[in-house]
C-alpha cells in the first residue's frame, strides 16, 4: 500500500540541499527517459510508463512475490495449500502444486538477475550520499541507506536461485578446481540461505522506511540535518 502510494505521488525521490545528497530507492534508477514518446502517448496508461516507479518496483515486487519463502507463507496464509511442508495434506484434492496458474512462479529466476541490477544501483546511491556532488559528507541518510543495501544485499544475495546457480546444479563439488570454486561460492550463499524469511521482512520494512526517511527530508526542506562534511 505504501510503495503505491508513493508510486502515485511521483514526487521527492531526490533529497539535497548543498550539503547532503540522498536519493530514494523507490525513484532510482530513473529509466523514464529512455522510454519511447509513443508509449508515453497511450490513454491512461502512456502517462504512468513516465514515473520511476512504474519501471523499477514491478521488478523488485515481481522478485519478492515469486521469492520461495514468500510464497510458502502466502501459500499456507490465504489459500492453506498445502497446510504445511506434508503434501499429503490435500490428498483428496486436486493439487497441482506451482502447475498450472502458479507456473509464474517460474520467473523468479529472472527476477532476480533484475534485483541484481537494482542492487547495485542502490550500492552507487549510497555512496553517493557520502562522495557527494558538493563533497565528502556523511548524515543519518547515508547511514540508513547503507544499512538499506545491507540488508538487501543478504535477502537477494541469500536467494534460492541465486544458490542454485552458483552451485546447485553441480553432481560432484570436488572433481575439479571450478566445481571446488562453485561449491565455496554455493556454501556462502547458503549461510544466508538459513535466514533468508529473516532478511525478507528486515530488508522489506527497512527499504520501505528508508524511502520513507528520504521523502520527509526532501518534503520538509530541512537545511541542518544529522550529518557532519567529512
Amino acid at each position: 500500500m505504501y510503495a503505491t502510494w508513493r508510486v502515485l505521488e511521483n514526487a521527492h525521490y531526490i533529497a539535497d540541499n548543498g550539503a547532503y545528497h540522498y536519493a530514494t530507492p523507490f525513484g532510482n534508477p530513473d529509466f523514464t527517459p529512455f522510454v519511447p514518446g509513443f508509449l508515453l502517448s497511450i490513454p491512461v496508461v502512456g502517462p504512468f510508463l513516465g514515473y520511476p516507479g512504474v519501471l523499477i518496483l514491478p521488478f523488485v515486487a515481481g522478485f519478492r512475490f515469486t521469492c520461495y519463502y514468500y510464497r510458502k507463507a502466502y501459500y499456507r496464509g490465504f489459500a492453506a495449500t498445502p497446510p504445511g511442508c506434508a503434501v499429503p495434506g490435500t490428498r483428496g484434492r486436486n493439487y497441482k502444486g506451482e502447475r498450472g496458474l502458479f507456473v509464474f512462479q517460474n520467473l523468479h529466476r529472472y527476477f532476480l538477475y533484475a534485483a541484481l541490477v537494482v542492487l547495485l544501483f542502490n550500492l552507487y546511491d549510497a555512496l553517493h550520499s557520502i562522495f557527494t556532488p558538493h563533497g565528502l559528507y556523511f548524515g543519518l541518510g547515508s547511514g540508513i541507506m547503507l544499512v538499506n543495501v545491507m540488508l538487501l544485499s543478504c535477502y537477494t544475495l541469500g536467494c534460492h536461485s541465486l544458490r542454485h546457480l552458483v552451485g546447485g546444479r553441480l553432481d560432484c563439488f570436488s572433481c575439479d578446481l571450478p566445481s571446488r570454486m562453485k561449491y565455496t561460492l554455493w556454501q556462502r550463499v547458503t549461510v544466508l540461505n538459513q535466514r533468508h524469511m529473516l532478511w525478507a521482512w528486515f530488508s522489506l520494512f527497512w527499504v520501505a522506511f528508508t524511502d520513507f526517511y528520504i521523502r520527509w527530508v526532501s518534503s520538509s526542506g530541512i537545511t541542518n540535518l544529522f550529518g557532519v562534511p567529512v
